[in-house]
């Protein structure tokens, strides 16, 4: 067992694609593909199909290397850019729990934005149900609605949802 792949997608999953998952179930609604300047690049087939830092599938060539640096739901459009623009330094986090007690104030720790994303150096500033993760260095692809978690070396202070970068 140790040694099998690991998986990025759906296990259960008929093929473990999720995208197939969620075409089946979810009626998807195409939009525009958009840059950052409003600017109609192409169509997606639905935005539920497109993740933050998603460079395949973008079904728009420029002649650039193109990434997505937004979903825009509530208008049906996927925003691109350069890959420079996948990187933060600033979370807003939201829905936060603590294991124990949350810190006082502002506290040194190590975060992460993803499952699989590295351990990375900040200061954690919390607040009333919500708090801001400052890095010292910025990360790449920091998606709101996904978990951002935080650690004071092996032990688990806590984590919330990716409200904003």
């Amino acid at each position: 067992m140790a040694d099998k792949p690991k998986s990025q997608d759906l296990c259960f999953t008929a093929n473990g694609d999720y995208r197939d998952f969620v075409r089946d179930r979810v009626e998807m609604t195409s939009g525009d593909i958009v840059d950052t300047g409003n600017k109609v690049l192409g169509k997606h087939r639905g935005v539920a199909l497109y993740t933050v830092g998603q460079r395949a599938g973008l079904g728009s060539s420029t002649g650039e290397r193109l990434y997505v640096t937004a979903i825009d739901a509530e208008n049906n459009r996927v925003v691109v850019g350069s890959s420079e623009l996948l990187y933060t330094s600033r979370l807003t986090i939201t829905d936060v729990s603590y294991v124990d007690r949350g810190p006082a104030g502002p506290a040194p720790v190590k975060a992460k934005v993803r499952y699989r994303s590295p351990e990375a150096s900040a200061i954690l500033h919390p607040g009333e149900d919500m708090a801001e993760i400052v890095f010292d260095k910025a990360q790449r692809a920091a998606t709101p609605g996904q978990a951002a978690v935080f650690y004071d070396g092996e032990r688990l202070i806590g984590g919330g949802i990716i409200e904003a970068a």
